[in-house]
């Protein structure tokens, strides 16, 4: 009803938008728009749809929007316009604050455990940090009730490392740190990984909610706007003659909607090229806040100190961290002014190829081959993946597409982490002509 398309409107509500037009309120229903909407290019829908930044698709639990014609319709316009259309869902507030208050227990397990059982006798770190480590894969590899537990033991393990871990000489070294100082960085970054489990809840979430607004936008759907139909057989038959053959491009954006929570002129090129495109729609955070924001905050406290000392610092080092920085900054500057779109898609990046490159090396790095070579060398592969993620960030989903195996890499960043790229195409029809949907995304 009403409350329900209020609650995802305003949870869906575009950071830019001020005003919105919504038709079921905006026409005049219970009287005679028989002369408003005689010519569909000229009606209300279409004029408001033109003048519009933002279009939300807001589905309901009764029946899918696109058994109406108009509807159809209004994605046809959204085509023909190269608009990004996004889908509305409820709010996750309340979801994700029960989730981080079942956190609650895990955290003082954790505590607990870290102040009773640090002895010099029991060094329990690097099977603690294994647990943690194969949890964090668990999160960005499954979702539903195995992300659940993983999170939680991620919490539990995490916040005991924060208590009880001790740095490796190896890294303390490398670093060029004393052992206090050493000590106080790496449980920083213990922390910040509890941080990591915590905000990996949002996206579990975000993904179970985006499961139920596709089942919603499926219900009743047939698959193709040949099935739709209007109240009234006249304004069928202007609709039909307006969108003419291009009932296939009409279709695949529909598709595109339902399997990736978002359609973008860009999005449908992946589809069109064979990308599975589930869930391309959901933003990825916990890792790209973990690393933008107090992982990015601890490096440049070390780059300071580094540089401070620069007669105690390895210059290699120095560069590859201002490199790192450097990278992320910029990363940062293009995530805000890059579309919607292309800004998950960026931050999906980020997720699979820190995921790729770092976590094996960590996981080399706490079974104990503690050695200086290992430790330079998860160094460099932390700071070199930043790089990378730069680079395809600059490129964008259609940049990656054109370059050798680009259709492998944009499916393996936009899908559930590695066997994404072996994973079925979602069944988008093929329109019969491809250049008229190879067209430039809007920017918001």
């Amino acid at each position: 009803g009403v409350f329900e398309f209020i609650e995802k409107v305003l949870a869906s509500w575009p950071p830019r938008a001020r005003h919105a037009w919504c038709c079921m309120l905006a026409n005049p229903q219970n009287l005679d728009i028989g002369a408003m909407i005689q010519s569909p290019k000229v009606s209300p829908f279409a004029i408001a749809l033109q003048q519009s930044k933002y279009m939300l698709v807001v589905p309901n639990r009764h029946t899918s929007v696109y058994t109406r014609l108009w509807c159809g319709y209004e994605a046809y316009l959204a085509f023909e316009g190269k608009k990004i259309i996004r889908t509305a869902r409820r709010s996750i507030l309340r979801p994700v604050a029960v989730a981080w208050m079942l956190m609650v227990p895990a955290m003082l397990l954790g505590i607990a455990c870290g102040c009773l059982l640090a002895r010099p006798d029991l060094d329990m770190n690097i099977y603690l940090a294994i647990v943690a480590f194969l949890a964090s894969l668990v999160t960005e590899i499954f979702d539903g009730r195995c992300c659940l537990i993983a999170n939680h033991l991620g919490v539990f393990t995490s916040v005991w490392l924060v208590i009880a871990w001790q740095p490796p000489d190896a890294w303390i070294q490398l670093q060029g740190f004393v052992l206090r100082e050493a000590t106080m960085v790496q449980r920083l970054l213990w922390l910040t990984a509890t941080m990591f489990f915590a905000i990996a809840e949002i996206d579990r979430i975000t993904f179970v909610a985006r499961d139920i607004e596709g089942k919603e936008l499926r219900r009743n759907f047939q698959g193709s706007l040949r099935f739709a139909s209007c109240s009234q057989l006249r304004d069928e038959e202007h609709i039909r003659l307006e969108i003419g053959d291009k009932v296939a491009q009409v279709d695949q954006i529909i598709q595109v909607l339902i399997a990736a929570g978002m359609t973008s002129p860009a999005l449908r090129d992946a589809a069109l090229q064979g990308v599975n495109i589930d869930h391309a729609g959901d933003a990825a955070v916990a890792i790209p806040v973990l690393f933008l924001g107090p992982q990015l905050l601890c490096g440049l406290f070390q780059l300071g100190i580094k540089i401070s000392w620069a007669a105690k610092s390895d210059a290699a080092t120095v560069c590859f961290q201002a490199a790192s920085i450097a990278a992320r900054i910029c990363f940062v500057i293009l995530l805000c002014r890059r579309p919607i779109d292309e800004r998950y898609f960026m931050m999906k990046v980020m997720t699979k190829l820190v995921s790729a490159l770092l976590f094996p090396c960590l996981v080399a790095l706490v079974v104990g081959a503690s050695t200086p070579t290992v430790i330079r060398t998860v160094f460099v592969a932390f700071h070199i993946s930043f790089v990378l993620v730069l680079f395809f960030a600059v490129l964008g989903i259609r940049g990656t597409l054109k370059l050798p195996c680009g259709r492998h890499l944009v499916q393996l960043f936009l899908s559930r982490f590695v066997w994404g790229c072996f994973s079925r195409p979602c069944s988008c029809p093929r329109p019969p002509d491809e250049n008229s949907s190879s067209s430039s995304s809007d920017s918001e």
